[in-house]
């Protein structure tokens, strides 16, 4: 089994897989304070409730957003399996032709994102990832990685709605309004959220096309995404396996 782990700015996501079958997919909460020891406990834990454990390991690719976190949670795999751990970062080969002002600042997943996309997707490619934070992904029509954006998350948006503005409640963004109009505080505050984000991902869609053509494939990954491309004007592909399949990817391109 090779064991791929993504380390989000709130999640941890771990998942198995053998011969390119998923064995499981799991979460943990991205705590900062949690020790080496904390996290190989909540690990083999998870890998107990799927009857595995370390010696069903035969790999590890890891990658990282939360830096500090980075050697915590490869020091709690290591309590846990022998297996080389891969960490996604300078020195792994990606294939990837880069064509930014500093590549070592790339985000691991905004890596992983795109070796999977142009795996899986024709070129010209905008890969749009909705978590914590929004980014976008931009690989021309002759496969370069070319640069992107990065925008506040759904998440943080709401969270910062929430906390600054004393009388705003704490709401759920799993129901859509009927309308953009909201109709009391909770629905205008759903509808500002949701389609204020659709708009927001159709508007960078249409800038995208003006640069790179009508031929654009968008894909778009991320928890928070599915809620608001259903909201969408263009058309888009949800892939949410997406950065699971680029560090598969990796793991593959760097074991051979």
């Amino acid at each position: 089994m090779v064991l791929a782990i993504c380390i989000e700015n709130s999640n941890l996501i771990l998942c198995g897989t053998s011969h390119h079958r998923k064995l499981f997919q799991s979460y943990l909460r991205t705590e900062l304070e949690e020790t080496a020891d904390e996290y190989a406990i909540s690990i083999r834990s998870i890998l107990d409730l799927h009857g595995l454990s370390g010696s069903n390991i035969e790999g590890v690719i890891l990658s990282s957003v939360v830096p500090p976190l980075a050697s915590v949670v490869k020091q709690a795999v290591k309590k846990l399996t022998k297996a080389n751990i891969l960490v996604v970062g300078p020195g792994i080969k990606t294939g990837l032709n880069l064509r930014i002002e500093n590549p070592a600042q790339l985000g691991a997943d905004r890596v992983c994102n795109a070796v999977a996309a142009l795996k899986k997707y024709p070129a010209p490619i905008m890969v749009v990832d909705m978590n914590t934070t929004t980014t976008v992904s931009v690989l021309n029509e002759k496969k370069m990685f070319i640069g992107g954006c990065i925008i506040p998350g759904v998440s943080s948006s709401l969270e910062a709605l929430c906390t600054t503005a004393a009388q705003l409640p704490q709401i759920s963004i799993e129901e859509c309004p009927d309308s953009i109009i909201g109709s009391n505080t909770v629905s205008a505050m759903q509808a500002g959220i949701l389609y204020g984000n659709a708009c927001l991902l159709d508007g960078l869609i249409q800038r995208h096309q003006e640069i790179l053509g009508e031929g654009l494939t968008v894909v778009v990954t991320g928890k928070q995404a599915e809620p608001i491309i259903r909201l969408c004007k263009y058309p888009v592909t949800y892939d949410p396996s997406l950065l699971m399949d680029g560090l598969l990817i990796l793991y593959e391109k760097n074991t051979k």
